[in-house]
């Protein structure tokens, strides 16, 4: 394939979930383009209400939207999928033997969202490099981890489902 396909970023992808990651960035690609038409709306004097209605959106999205800078973007993730990719990455980037065990019985047992948030923490200090060091994909695993891990412990009685990361 040539450097151009835009089918090479698929390569190591399971085919199983081709069409997942295609629908997923087709679906990134037509919000950007909704909040871009939102903006435009806004600027050329449309009220909030019918926007809101037009786009289908709530009035409070429409807000956020017009509030977020261009080129920026808020994402709302499963606080336990935050915290449990965070804890594979840290299988994959090295947190010492300790910590591996730790990390990986958590993974493989039914140790409560709280617990597993404990490991997030852990898992930071006992990370074996720097995390500037770490891949783009590793260490925005680990920051959304942690911003998840936080938000559970912040709220252990009653932990969030879901937490708001601006990326």
């Amino acid at each position: 394939m040539s450097d151009h396909d835009p089918m090479a970023a698929l390569d190591d992808t399971p085919v199983g979930l081709t069409g997942v990651r295609l629908a997923a960035t087709a679906a990134r690609d037509a919000n950007n383009a909704l909040m871009a038409a939102v903006r435009v709306a806004l600027e050329d004097g449309q009220q909030v209400t019918a926007v809101a209605d037009v786009a289908g959106v709530t009035r409070q999205t429409i807000y956020r939207w017009r509030d977020q800078q261009p080129g920026s973007v808020t994402i709302r993730l499963g606080t336990a999928a935050a915290i449990d990719e965070a804890l594979r990455t840290f299988l994959t980037v090295g947190v010492g033997p300790a910590a591996t065990s730790d990390i990986a019985s958590a993974l493989g047992s039914h140790v409560g969202i709280v617990g597993r948030a404990q490991r997030i923490e852990r898992g930071l200090r006992a990370l074996a490099v720097p995390m500037r060091d770490l891949s783009e994909d590793d260490a925005r695993a680990l920051r959304h981890g942690q911003i998840a891990a936080a938000a559970v412990l912040s709220r252990s009685e009653d932990p969030p489902r879901t937490v708001r990361i601006d990326a």
